[in-house]
C-alpha cells in the first residue's frame, strides 16, 4: 500500500507540475540504521560515477567524506568503513561489470550502497540504462539481501529547468522506475539543487566535473534524509530484501569484469569498443 501510495503521489505531483521531490522514501534503510543504531561496524560503498570519483576535490570533502559525516551525525554510535569506488565520466553500464568487485566483495558486512550514476547516465538510451541499473540492484539483492541500496541522483546543467517546470529528466525516470519495483529510496540532489536559491553554473561545474560547492549540496540532500531516518524508530527485526521479476528483458544481473589477458575471445570482439 505504501508503495501504491508514494507512486500516486508522484503522478499527482507531475500532472500539476509540481517540484519533484528531492526525498522518497519508499522502503528504506531499515538495516542500515539498525546497524548504525546498535554501533555494530558496517561498510558504506560510495558506488558511481564522476561525481563519486569527486576528482580535483580536497581531502575529507569529496562526495564519499560529505556521506560518511552527514550518517555519522545522523546516529553517532554508528562504526562506519567508507569505500570510494567512483570512476569518472562512467554509467550504470559499466558499473553493472564493477558491481561484484567494488560493491559487494569486502571483508567487512555490507550495510548500505549508495549508488551514483544518472548524472553520467543523461545521454544513454532509457532500455540501456534500465538494464544496467536493475542489474546492479539484482546483483546486491541476490548476493546481500541484507544490504540496503539508496539511489542518489546527480545534478547537471540542463537539468535544473526541467525540475523548475515539474518534470524530471528521462534518465531519471528509469531510476525512480527501478525504485519503486524494489522499494529502493531515493535521494534526487538535482530536484534538490532546484528548489534552491540560484547559484551560477560555473560555482556548480567545472569543465563538466561537479565543484566541491556541487558535492556538498548533493550531501545537503542527502543529510535531509538522514534526519529522517534519524527521528524514525529504530526497525526491530532484519530485513530480508525481495527480489521480484525483472523490469527489463535482459538485465545485467550476471555481468562481470574479467582480465583481458586470461579471456578468451570469439569471433567479432572488437579491441577497446563496445563489440556486437
Amino acid at each position: 500500500m505504501r508503495r501504491q501510495t508514494t507512486a500516486l503521489a508522484l503522478a499527482l505531483a507531475a500532472s500539476l507540475g509540481a517540484a519533484p521531490m528531492v526525498v522518497t522514501p519508499r522502503s528504506g534503510l531499515p538495516n542500515f540504521v539498525r546497524h548504525l543504531a546498535s554501533g555494530k561496524h558496517v561498510r558504506l560503498v560510495a558506488f558511481g560515477g564522476t561525481a563519486t570519483a569527486s576528482e580535483g576535490a580536497a581531502k575529507g570533502k569529496d562526495l564519499s567524506d560529505r556521506l560518511s559525516r552527514a550518517f555519522r551525525k545522523g546516529f553517532p554510535k554508528g562504526s562506519l568503513r567508507v569505500v570510494k569506488q567512483g570512476l569518472l565520466r562512467t554509467g550504470s553500464w559499466l558499473g553493472a561489470f564493477r558491481t561484484d568487485k567494488e560493491a559487494i566483495r569486502h571483508y567487512v558486512p555490507l550495510g548500505l550502497v549508495v549508488v551514483e550514476f544518472a548524472a553520467d547516465d543523461a545521454r544513454e538510451p532509457e532500455e540501456r540504462v534500465l538494464a544496467a541499473v536493475e542489474g546492479i540492484v539484482r546483483k546486491i539483492r541476490r548476493s546481500q539481501p541484507t544490504a540496503d541500496i539508496l539511489f542518489l541522483h546527480g545534478a547537471r546543467p540542463n537539468w535544473t529547468i526541467r525540475y523548475e517546470a515539474g518534470r524530471i529528466p528521462a534518465t531519471v525516470a528509469v531510476y525512480e522506475r527501478v525504485a519503486e519495483h524494489y522499494g529502493i529510496p531515493t535521494v534526487n540532489a538535482g530536484a534538490y539543487l532546484a528548489q534552491r536559491e540560484p547559484v551560477k553554473v560555473e560555482k556548480l561545474w567545472t569543465n563538466g566535473q561537479p565543484t566541491e560547492e556541487l558535492l556538498g549540496l548533493y550531501a545537503e540532500a542527502v543529510a535531509e534524509y538522514v534526519t529522517q531516518l534519524a527521528s524514525a524508530p529504530v526497525p526491530e527485526a532484519e530485513t530480508k530484501h525481495k527480489l521480484p521479476a525483472a523490469l527489463a528483458p535482459l538485465p545485467l544481473e550476471k555481468a562481470g569484469l574479467v582480465s583481458y589477458e586470461r579471456a578468451t575471445l570469439e569471433d567479432g570482439w572488437l579491441g577497446w569498443q563496445e563489440s556486437p
